[in-house]
């Protein structure tokens, strides 16, 4: 076992893998130099999550970040609904939708977490205050269209979204 991450450089949205009729892409969060969350994104139709992923993790951590030897300390895995949804808020009168179900979810990207701490903390709040949720804030126009359009692209032509995000971010 040898040093192989650097705690403070995190990789988000790496597309150093293989973009062959999708888009795919990691995410590396280090914990240590020892340890680190290694996370593969594919947007595709539902598949075998086992077959499917454990090729292109061992591939990226081999040839990308060139650790041979590594163990695997906790495996998941799952499909996200990625698609356009309207925020809302509530089911009924004591069930609030929240997280992805509440619409809080980025759908070109698949991230939602500081959108769902944000959500959760200001409900919580609003709790406490007066004893009601906040609706959930509506996305603005552009933005959903601009995802709509991203999730299209993604569907029909995974394999060019590589450069689509390395011209965004230049």
């Amino acid at each position: 076992k040898t040093d192989a991450f650097n705690p403070d450089l995190p990789f988000f949205l790496d597309f150093r893998t293989i973009q062959k009729e999708r888009t795919r892409f990691f995410y590396v969060l280090p914990y240590s130099a020892r340890k680190a969350l290694v996370e593969y994104t594919s947007f595709t139709p539902p598949i075998d999550l086992k077959q499917d992923l454990e090729t292109p993790l061992k591939n990226y951590c081999n040839h990308i970040l060139g650790i041979k030897k590594y163990t695997v300390t906790y495996e998941e895995g799952t499909t996200i609904p990625l698609r356009i949804k309207k925020s809302s808020r509530s089911q009924t009168k004591r069930i609030l939708d929240i997280g992805i179900q509440g619409g809080l979810l980025k759908p070109s990207t698949g991230y939602g977490f500081t959108r769902i701490i944000d959500d959760a903390r200001q409900t919580a709040e609003n709790l406490a205050d007066c004893g009601a949720p906040l609706p959930v804030k509506s996305v603005p126009f552009i933005f959903s269209l601009a995802d709509s359009i991203m999730m299209r692209v993604m569907l029909r032509f995974g394999e060019h979204i590589q450069g689509i995000f390395l011209k965004l971010f230049e």
